[in-house]
């Protein structure tokens, strides 16, 4: 561009700014003037021009759809949480019925298979609770670090992990959800597998499977000696 051109679009450029500027130090301009905005013409995507007031209609509609999009999916959230709660409730009731270790190993995975989508479920203990206690100490060496953070993660694991954990069912978990289960001198966890690869990842809240868990040390304190 020649330095004559830079030179004659210069004041024009000035002018816009202080136009801006005016306007938004004036946003009431257009409610006194509103003649001058319904005569104002801006191009289209379509090629043509439609008013101001027709290109602030279609804004508002664009953004009206997006809050509307945005308003149904918190409702389906809300939806969610209300059932996820529900079940979560019915756990807990049926937990608290069991009264030895074995019923309250079937309730687990009688209850997460058929209200929590669950295709496996394992528990593992690493330490006594007042009765004899399950020792693994392959499984405790290969999720040490899962019980050094101590809160529940979700997720893929590798296959060996799998195979300690569901055995025969490794190969079809595709994904996993690891509770701890830490309560005075026990130590333990309890793993949710999926065969959907998305169903458990590392993205999603984890605070309903703390609170399972922590109803779960509860219960397993009360419970009989396993295998009784």
């Amino acid at each position: 561009m020649s330095s004559q051109r830079q030179e004659a679009l210069q004041p024009i450029e000035e002018s816009e700014s202080a136009i801006a500027a005016y306007l938004s130090e004036h946003p009431d301009f257009f409610e006194r003037h509103a003649d001058l905005l319904e005569r104002l013409q801006v191009p289209h995507a379509s090629g043509g021009t439609v008013s101001l007031v027709e290109r602030q209609l279609a804004n508002l509609r664009r953004q009206s759809s997006h809050y509307r999009d945005q308003l149904n999916e918190l409702v389906v959230v809300a939806r969610e949480n209300d059932q996820l709660q529900s079940r979560l409730h019915q756990l807990t009731l049926s937990l608290i019925e069991a009264d030895s270790y074995d019923q309250l190993v079937e309730t687990l995975q009688t209850q997460l298979c058929s209200e929590f989508n669950a295709s496996s479920v394992a528990l593992q203990l690493f330490s006594p609770t007042g009765q004899q206690a399950e020792v693994v100490d392959d499984t405790y060496t290969a999720f040490e670090h899962f019980f050094t953070l101590g809160a529940p993660i979700c997720g893929r694991l590798k296959q060996a992990q799998l195979q300690l954990l569901f055995a025969d069912q490794a190969d079809v978990i595709k994904s996993t959800a690891l509770v701890p289960l830490n309560h005075g001198d026990m130590m333990g966890l309890l793993a949710i597998g999926s065969d959907d690869p998305d169903r458990y990842h590392s993205g999603q809240s984890t605070d309903y499977l703390k609170n399972m868990g922590e109803v779960i040390c509860r219960v397993l304190q009360l419970v009989a000696t396993p295998g009784i």
